[in-house]
Protein backbone atom coordinates (compact mmCIF):
# COMPACT_ATOMS: atom_id res chain seq x y z
CA UNK A 1 0.00 0.00 0.00
CA UNK A 2 2.91 2.34 0.84
CA UNK A 3 4.42 1.84 -2.28
CA UNK A 4 0.84 2.35 -4.67
CA UNK A 5 0.63 5.92 -2.95
CA UNK A 6 4.28 6.73 -3.24
CA UNK A 7 3.91 5.49 -7.18
CA UNK A 8 1.12 7.12 -7.17
CA UNK A 9 2.24 10.55 -5.93
CA UNK A 10 5.50 10.53 -7.89
CA UNK A 11 2.78 10.17 -10.72
CA UNK A 12 0.85 13.17 -9.94
CA UNK A 13 3.81 15.06 -9.44
CA UNK A 14 4.85 14.36 -12.94
CA UNK A 15 1.56 14.99 -14.63
CA UNK A 16 1.60 18.17 -12.99
CA UNK A 17 5.31 19.45 -14.04
CA UNK A 18 4.41 18.13 -17.18
CA UNK A 19 0.85 20.07 -17.43
CA UNK A 20 2.64 23.26 -16.46
CA UNK A 21 5.60 23.19 -18.45
CA UNK A 22 4.53 21.64 -21.45
CA UNK A 23 0.83 21.59 -22.42
CA UNK A 24 0.18 24.76 -20.58
CA UNK A 25 3.01 26.57 -22.83
CA UNK A 26 0.92 25.21 -25.94
CA UNK A 27 -2.07 27.52 -24.79
CA UNK A 28 -2.47 30.04 -27.56
CA UNK A 29 -1.44 34.07 -26.72
CA UNK A 30 -3.98 36.41 -26.45
CA UNK A 31 -3.92 38.69 -29.40
CA UNK A 32 -5.65 41.20 -31.00
CA UNK A 33 -5.91 43.91 -33.47
CA UNK A 34 -4.67 47.23 -32.69
CA UNK A 35 -7.15 49.68 -34.38
CA UNK A 36 -4.99 52.63 -34.87
CA UNK A 37 -2.12 50.77 -36.34
CA UNK A 38 -3.67 47.76 -37.95
CA UNK A 39 -1.05 45.70 -36.38
CA UNK A 40 -1.32 42.21 -34.32
CA UNK A 41 -0.38 42.36 -31.06
CA UNK A 42 0.12 40.45 -28.25
CA UNK A 43 -1.81 41.06 -25.11
CA UNK A 44 0.38 41.44 -21.93
CA UNK A 45 -1.78 39.34 -19.12
CA UNK A 46 -1.51 39.70 -15.47
CA UNK A 47 -0.90 35.98 -13.77
CA UNK A 48 -1.24 34.85 -17.00
CA UNK A 49 0.09 30.86 -15.95
CA UNK A 50 -2.09 30.66 -12.95
CA UNK A 51 -4.83 31.46 -15.28
CA UNK A 52 -4.20 28.66 -17.72
CA UNK A 53 -3.34 26.12 -14.89
CA UNK A 54 -7.28 27.34 -13.57
CA UNK A 55 -8.71 26.32 -16.67
CA UNK A 56 -6.57 24.00 -18.94
CA UNK A 57 -5.02 21.87 -15.65
CA UNK A 58 -6.89 19.12 -14.38
CA UNK A 59 -5.95 20.12 -10.49
CA UNK A 60 -6.36 23.53 -11.58
CA UNK A 61 -9.98 23.33 -12.72
CA UNK A 62 -10.84 21.37 -9.12
CA UNK A 63 -8.95 24.77 -7.11
CA UNK A 64 -11.22 26.44 -9.30
CA UNK A 65 -14.61 25.37 -9.09
CA UNK A 66 -14.12 24.81 -5.04
CA UNK A 67 -12.80 28.54 -4.46
CA UNK A 68 -11.90 30.72 -7.59
CA UNK A 69 -15.14 31.34 -8.82
CA UNK A 70 -16.89 31.46 -4.94
CA UNK A 71 -18.09 35.36 -4.35
CA UNK A 72 -16.72 35.67 -0.87
CA UNK A 73 -12.99 35.37 -2.30
CA UNK A 74 -13.52 38.17 -4.78
CA UNK A 75 -15.21 40.08 -2.32
CA UNK A 76 -12.25 39.48 0.29
CA UNK A 77 -9.99 40.56 -2.20
CA UNK A 78 -12.14 43.47 -3.12
CA UNK A 79 -11.71 44.73 0.29
CA UNK A 80 -8.02 44.38 0.77
CA UNK A 81 -7.52 46.47 -2.47
CA UNK A 82 -10.44 49.53 -0.36
CA UNK A 83 -7.11 49.07 2.47
CA UNK A 84 -5.22 51.84 2.50
CA UNK A 85 -2.06 49.67 2.44
CA UNK A 86 -3.13 48.59 -0.45
CA UNK A 87 -1.58 51.83 -2.11
CA UNK A 88 1.99 50.31 -2.28
CA UNK A 89 0.45 48.25 -5.00
CA UNK A 90 -0.23 50.87 -7.45
CA UNK A 91 3.24 52.20 -8.81
CA UNK A 92 4.36 48.47 -9.56
CA UNK A 93 1.10 47.36 -11.29
CA UNK A 94 1.64 50.61 -13.61
CA UNK A 95 5.07 49.57 -14.25
CA UNK A 96 3.91 45.68 -15.04
CA UNK A 97 1.43 46.88 -17.63
CA UNK A 98 3.66 49.91 -19.14
CA UNK A 99 0.70 52.45 -18.33
CA UNK A 100 1.15 55.65 -18.24
CA UNK A 101 2.09 57.36 -14.50
CA UNK A 102 -0.46 59.67 -13.34
CA UNK A 103 0.54 63.42 -12.24
CA UNK A 104 -1.35 62.88 -9.04
CA UNK A 105 -0.53 59.43 -8.33
CA UNK A 106 -0.02 60.37 -4.48
CA UNK A 107 -4.03 61.10 -4.68
CA UNK A 108 -4.82 58.26 -4.65
CA UNK A 109 -4.91 56.04 -1.17
CA UNK A 110 -5.79 52.47 -1.77
CA UNK A 111 -5.65 50.52 -4.88
CA UNK A 112 -8.77 50.87 -5.79
CA UNK A 113 -9.52 54.23 -6.04
CA UNK A 114 -6.80 54.48 -8.51
CA UNK A 115 -8.05 51.24 -10.41
CA UNK A 116 -11.69 53.43 -10.83
CA UNK A 117 -9.78 56.85 -11.89
CA UNK A 118 -11.94 58.82 -13.91
CA UNK A 119 -11.02 58.87 -17.89
CA UNK A 120 -9.17 62.19 -18.46
CA UNK A 121 -10.95 64.86 -20.41
CA UNK A 122 -13.90 61.96 -21.32
CA UNK A 123 -16.05 64.42 -23.31
CA UNK A 124 -13.82 65.31 -25.82
CA UNK A 125 -13.18 61.34 -26.55
CA UNK A 126 -16.99 60.98 -26.98
CA UNK A 127 -18.27 60.32 -31.10
CA UNK A 128 -20.83 63.51 -31.40
CA UNK A 129 -22.08 62.35 -34.96
CA UNK A 130 -26.00 61.60 -33.96
CA UNK A 131 -25.85 58.35 -35.91
CA UNK A 132 -22.53 56.60 -34.61
CA UNK A 133 -23.57 54.20 -31.60
CA UNK A 134 -20.17 55.00 -29.20
CA UNK A 135 -17.87 52.35 -26.89
CA UNK A 136 -19.01 52.11 -23.56
CA UNK A 137 -15.96 51.78 -22.01
CA UNK A 138 -12.09 51.08 -22.81
CA UNK A 139 -10.92 47.61 -23.76
CA UNK A 140 -11.09 44.94 -26.71
CA UNK A 141 -13.99 44.25 -28.77
CA UNK A 142 -16.04 41.40 -30.58
CA UNK A 143 -19.08 42.16 -32.60
CA UNK A 144 -21.39 39.39 -34.43
CA UNK A 145 -24.18 40.36 -36.97
CA UNK A 146 -26.28 37.23 -35.89
CA UNK A 147 -25.86 36.16 -32.30
CA UNK A 148 -26.06 32.65 -32.79
CA UNK A 149 -22.04 33.40 -34.41
CA UNK A 150 -20.43 34.20 -31.49
CA UNK A 151 -19.32 30.17 -30.73
CA UNK A 152 -17.37 30.85 -33.73
CA UNK A 153 -15.24 32.60 -31.42
CA UNK A 154 -15.16 30.64 -28.68
CA UNK A 155 -16.07 26.74 -29.05
CA UNK A 156 -18.31 25.60 -32.00
CA UNK A 157 -21.38 23.60 -30.01
CA UNK A 158 -21.39 25.95 -26.78
CA UNK A 159 -23.20 28.44 -26.66
CA UNK A 160 -26.50 30.38 -25.33
CA UNK A 161 -29.33 32.05 -26.30
CA UNK A 162 -29.98 35.99 -25.80
CA UNK A 163 -32.87 34.87 -23.17
CA UNK A 164 -30.45 32.49 -21.31
CA UNK A 165 -28.26 35.60 -20.84
CA UNK A 166 -30.91 37.61 -20.02
CA UNK A 167 -32.70 35.43 -17.52
CA UNK A 168 -35.88 35.10 -19.36
CA UNK A 169 -36.30 38.76 -20.25
CA UNK A 170 -37.58 38.55 -24.04
CA UNK A 171 -35.50 39.77 -26.66
CA UNK A 172 -35.56 38.68 -30.57
CA UNK A 173 -32.71 36.38 -31.24
CA UNK A 174 -31.51 37.22 -33.83
CA UNK A 175 -29.98 40.48 -32.48
CA UNK A 176 -26.56 42.20 -32.95
CA UNK A 177 -23.97 41.65 -29.83
CA UNK A 178 -20.98 43.31 -28.82
CA UNK A 179 -18.43 42.20 -26.22
CA UNK A 180 -16.35 44.60 -24.46
CA UNK A 181 -13.88 43.08 -22.44
CA UNK A 182 -11.66 45.33 -20.02
CA UNK A 183 -8.61 43.87 -18.76
CA UNK A 184 -7.19 45.21 -15.65
CA UNK A 185 -4.88 47.70 -17.68
CA UNK A 186 -8.11 49.40 -18.71
CA UNK A 187 -9.69 52.38 -17.09
CA UNK A 188 -12.76 50.68 -15.51
CA UNK A 189 -15.48 53.09 -15.88
CA UNK A 190 -17.94 52.31 -18.28
CA UNK A 191 -20.59 55.16 -20.08
CA UNK A 192 -24.12 55.06 -22.11
CA UNK A 193 -23.25 54.35 -25.72
CA UNK A 194 -26.33 55.92 -27.02
CA UNK A 195 -28.89 58.73 -25.92
CA UNK A 196 -31.63 56.75 -24.35
CA UNK A 197 -34.64 56.30 -21.99
CA UNK A 198 -33.95 53.57 -19.18
CA UNK A 199 -37.04 51.13 -18.77
CA UNK A 200 -35.32 48.75 -16.26
CA UNK A 201 -32.58 47.19 -14.48
CA UNK A 202 -31.79 44.09 -12.87
CA UNK A 203 -29.29 41.98 -11.33
CA UNK A 204 -28.95 38.20 -12.28
CA UNK A 205 -26.66 36.51 -9.67
CA UNK A 206 -24.17 34.24 -9.91
CA UNK A 207 -20.41 32.90 -10.16
CA UNK A 208 -17.27 34.93 -10.84
CA UNK A 209 -15.17 33.14 -13.68
CA UNK A 210 -12.39 34.75 -15.68
CA UNK A 211 -13.61 36.42 -18.48
CA UNK A 212 -10.02 36.00 -20.02
CA UNK A 213 -10.61 34.56 -23.69
CA UNK A 214 -7.92 31.85 -21.88
CA UNK A 215 -10.81 30.89 -19.84
CA UNK A 216 -13.97 31.51 -22.63
CA UNK A 217 -12.12 29.18 -25.07
CA UNK A 218 -12.85 26.47 -22.20
CA UNK A 219 -16.65 27.58 -22.09
CA UNK A 220 -18.42 30.37 -23.79
CA UNK A 221 -21.17 30.06 -21.06
CA UNK A 222 -19.31 31.82 -19.02
CA UNK A 223 -21.47 34.91 -19.56
CA UNK A 224 -24.56 32.62 -18.33
CA UNK A 225 -23.14 31.64 -15.32
CA UNK A 226 -21.48 34.98 -13.63
CA UNK A 227 -22.92 37.64 -12.10
CA UNK A 228 -23.88 40.33 -14.27
CA UNK A 229 -26.01 43.54 -14.35
CA UNK A 230 -28.60 44.54 -16.94
CA UNK A 231 -30.30 47.26 -18.21
CA UNK A 232 -33.00 47.61 -20.75
CA UNK A 233 -32.92 50.83 -22.76
CA UNK A 234 -35.35 52.64 -25.27
CA UNK A 235 -34.38 55.09 -27.87
CA UNK A 236 -36.82 56.20 -30.91
CA UNK A 237 -33.97 55.13 -33.44
CA UNK A 238 -32.92 52.24 -31.78
CA UNK A 239 -35.87 50.45 -29.86
CA UNK A 240 -34.61 48.52 -27.10
CA UNK A 241 -31.47 47.78 -26.73
CA UNK A 242 -29.41 45.85 -23.62
CA UNK A 243 -26.28 47.29 -21.55
CA UNK A 244 -25.49 44.82 -19.41
CA UNK A 245 -22.18 44.32 -16.97
CA UNK A 246 -20.98 41.09 -16.47
CA UNK A 247 -18.37 40.54 -13.23
CA UNK A 248 -15.35 38.00 -12.93
CA UNK A 249 -12.87 36.81 -11.16
CA UNK A 250 -11.41 39.64 -8.30
CA UNK A 251 -14.26 41.77 -9.17
CA UNK A 252 -14.94 43.84 -6.37
CA UNK A 253 -18.23 44.98 -6.93
CA UNK A 254 -20.17 46.35 -10.32
CA UNK A 255 -21.60 49.80 -9.07
CA UNK A 256 -23.91 51.89 -11.04
CA UNK A 257 -23.68 55.44 -10.39
CA UNK A 258 -26.65 56.73 -13.18
CA UNK A 259 -29.73 56.60 -11.09
CA UNK A 260 -31.73 58.59 -13.23
CA UNK A 261 -34.75 57.54 -16.20
CA UNK A 262 -32.89 59.16 -19.39
CA UNK A 263 -29.23 59.30 -20.50
CA UNK A 264 -27.66 60.92 -22.81
CA UNK A 265 -24.51 58.94 -24.72
CA UNK A 266 -21.38 59.35 -22.90
CA UNK A 267 -22.46 59.83 -19.31
CA UNK A 268 -21.61 57.88 -16.95
CA UNK A 269 -23.17 54.45 -15.87
CA UNK A 270 -20.95 53.54 -13.52
CA UNK A 271 -17.18 51.39 -12.96
CA UNK A 272 -15.96 47.86 -11.85
CA UNK A 273 -13.44 47.63 -8.99
CA UNK A 274 -10.42 45.65 -8.91
CA UNK A 275 -10.47 42.73 -11.86
CA UNK A 276 -11.14 41.76 -15.19
CA UNK A 277 -14.97 42.68 -16.79
CA UNK A 278 -17.14 42.89 -19.56
CA UNK A 279 -19.64 44.64 -21.12
CA UNK A 280 -22.04 43.29 -23.84
CA UNK A 281 -24.42 45.08 -25.71
CA UNK A 282 -27.24 43.67 -27.66
CA UNK A 283 -29.49 45.53 -30.13
CA UNK A 284 -32.21 44.61 -32.74
CA UNK A 285 -30.31 43.17 -35.85
CA UNK A 286 -32.35 46.05 -38.44
CA UNK A 287 -31.03 49.05 -36.41
CA UNK A 288 -27.49 48.95 -36.82
CA UNK A 289 -24.55 48.74 -38.66
CA UNK A 290 -21.34 47.32 -37.04
CA UNK A 291 -18.24 48.97 -38.19
CA UNK A 292 -16.24 47.33 -41.03
CA UNK A 293 -13.31 46.81 -39.13
CA UNK A 294 -14.51 44.87 -35.79
CA UNK A 295 -16.41 42.80 -37.62
CA UNK A 296 -14.16 41.75 -40.05
CA UNK A 297 -11.58 41.25 -37.53
CA UNK A 298 -14.08 39.25 -35.17
CA UNK A 299 -14.67 37.01 -38.08
CA UNK A 300 -10.84 36.71 -38.31
CA UNK A 301 -10.40 35.63 -34.82
CA UNK A 302 -9.43 38.96 -33.37
CA UNK A 303 -10.98 41.24 -30.96
CA UNK A 304 -10.34 45.14 -31.59
CA UNK A 305 -8.73 47.45 -29.13
CA UNK A 306 -11.14 50.30 -28.81
CA UNK A 307 -10.77 53.45 -26.36
CA UNK A 308 -14.08 55.18 -24.77
CA UNK A 309 -16.76 57.27 -27.05
CA UNK A 310 -15.22 55.70 -30.08
CA UNK A 311 -17.51 54.57 -32.91
CA UNK A 312 -18.43 50.92 -32.83
CA UNK A 313 -21.55 51.05 -35.28
CA UNK A 314 -23.45 53.04 -36.99
CA UNK A 315 -27.24 53.83 -36.51
CA UNK A 316 -29.45 52.25 -40.14
CA UNK A 317 -30.88 56.13 -40.94
CA UNK A 318 -34.30 54.69 -42.88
Amino acid sequence: MKKFIKYLLIFIIVFELYSVFFSLNKISPIQYIDRKSGEVKTEKVMAEKGLKWLYYDPFGKLTLNALIKRKFLSAIYGKRMDNPASAKKIIPFIKQLNLPMPKDIKKFHAFNEFFIRKIPDLQKHINTDSLVISSPACGKVLAFENFDERTRFFIKGIGFSVDEFLNGEQFPENAVMYIIRLTPADYHRFYFPYDCKVLKTYAVDGYLYSVSPIALRKNAKIFLENKRNITLCQNEKLGKFIMAEVGATFIGGIYQTFAGKFAYKGEEKGYFKFGGSSIVLIFQKDKIIVDKDILQNTKAGYETSIYVGESIGKIINE
